[in-house]
């Protein structure tokens, strides 16, 4: 080994390709190049997991050479073991030994993936941490469901609304998913429908129960305004459409309208406003503005179920039946009690899903 490899504490294999010219460098180090590993997956890349793999931290180490010999090496930012955990899960494998051996292979190389028996060096310890990974790791990941915990809900353009497409999309967006117990996520879903006044939309509910396991419900709902107030509005600048997103703190219980208890408006919400009154909602529009509009999340009739909007919202996102709307009322009041006064409410749409 050179002097500076030596002063370096190179390992003798990156030494090995610093020095001496293969075939396969030049390619791998293109790979190395690329913008995104994920791109790897791509099984026509040859070498491409071995790249990953072998070559990366070296040529993070030759990417990082400043002058004067110093190093300042950056390493692509590998997946957690949890993440790999639940990528598999996604992929469809759910045998919780197959996944446990995924993580265990991962921290002990050095057994070339042979199952563990008695006799082994260390197998005692070894057993011990197997044992680990399965209940801490992947046993909580299978908890999450790859189904809908309850029927799931057509919506007008053929899709569907469940619990995973909803955990996908809030993921995909890099939205906040609570999973305290009994600490809702309430998370209206808005149909690809731009004629307004029916209940198309959901809201959808969901909390880990004391076991852990996701408890979920789909409502349906309307996110937007009824014809009555796209016709007439309310405010001189336009009806309000609420715009997708995740509002952090939104929503308090309170009463609507000084009349009933429901969640209302206590802190930003960013809001389109349609202001040419035809019987089109105008999702496109891009007369966005933020504040506290009493946006609220309520019912519509008192009694039974609403099939129309029409005069129920202004703005507000809308329960079309009362029963469905007495037991959120009933969740959020545990949420309050255990967790405050405050609900973060999230907005998503159909193509989101």
């Amino acid at each position: 080994m050179c002097e500076n490899c030596k002063r370096l504490q190179l390992r003798p294999e990156y030494e090995t390709m610093l020095h001496e010219e293969n075939e396969y460098q030049p390619e791998y180090e293109g790979l190395y190049q690329e913008e995104e590993w994920s791109s790897f997956t791509d099984a026509a890349k040859k070498y491409a997991t071995a790249a990953k793999d072998y070559v990366s931290p070296f040529f993070s180490w030759v990417g990082g050479m400043a002058p004067g010999g110093t190093t300042t090496p950056s390493y692509p930012k590998a997946p957690t073991e949890q993440q790999l955990v639940l990528a598999a899960i996604a992929a469809g494998q759910r045998d919780e030994n197959a996944l446990t051996n995924t993580v265990f292979n991962k921290r002990h190389p050095e057994l070339g993936g042979r199952a563990l028996q008695k006799g082994m060096p260390n197998f005692s310890t070894l057993s011990g941490e197997w044992i680990s990974i399965r209940d801490t790791i992947v046993r909580p990941a299978l908890r999450a469901p790859s189904y809908p915990v309850t029927p799931s809900v057509p919506s007008t353009g053929g899709g569907k609304v469940s619990l995973q497409t909803i955990l996908n999309a809030m993921n995909r967006k890099g939205y906040v998913v609570y999973e305290k117990p009994y600490q809702l996520n309430i998370v209206g879903v808005r149909a690809n429908n731009p004629t307004p006044n029916s209940f198309d939309d959901s809201i959808n509910v969901f909390y880990r129960d004391n076991t852990g396991t996701w408890q979920f419900k789909s409502n349906p709902a309307t996110t937007d305004p009824g014809l009555h107030y796209l016709k007439t509005p309310m405010n001189p600048a336009g009806t309000a459409i609420v715009l997708p997103g995740q509002y952090i703190n939104s929503h308090k219980i309170g009463l609507h309208r000084g009349e009933y208890t429901a969640l209302v408006q206590q802190n930003n919400v960013k809001v389109i406003r349609d202001t040419n009154k035809d019987s089109r909602l105008d999702f496109g529009n891009t007369n966005v503005v933020n504040g506290v509009y009493g946006i609220n999340i309520h019912r519509a009739t008192s009694n039974g179920t609403s099939k129309v909007v029409d005069r129920y919202s202004a703005g507000c996102q809308v329960f079309s039946s009362s029963a469905d709307f007495a037991a959120f009322i009933a969740q959020c009041e545990k949420h309050r009690g255990l967790h405050g006064n405050n609900f973060t409410y999230t907005l998503l749409e159909e193509g989101d899903l």
